[in-house]
């Protein structure tokens, strides 16, 4: 098991208050976000790091932007240029 990290502990208590505010379950909120309910456990507890896809996938669902789950303009656009960085360019949203 990972070792947790305080920035994602913080982003995936917002994810988990978002799903919640939304009456969502983790399984629906998975389902949607195409990702397995366990992943999906995993990074609402910050344990599992989340790829660009997979957060983009989840502000979809959530109806939110990467900034409000992430809580800082500079971490989503560190986030969007590392990820472009390592794999490309990408048509994930975020």
């Amino acid at each position: 098991m990972s070792r947790l990290d305080p920035i994602r502990t913080r982003v995936g208590n917002r994810i988990r208050a978002r799903r919640r505010a939304l009456g969502m379950t983790q399984q629906q909120a998975a389902d949607l976000s195409r990702l397995p309910r366990l992943a999906f456990t995993r990074i609402e507890l910050g344990i599992r790091r989340m790829t660009l896809p997979d957060l983009a996938a989840i502000c979809d669902v959530l109806g939110c932007s990467a900034e409000e789950l992430l809580g800082d303009a500079g971490l989503a656009s560190a986030a969007r240029r590392n990820h472009e960085r390592l794999y490309g360019l990408t048509d994930a949203h975020s």
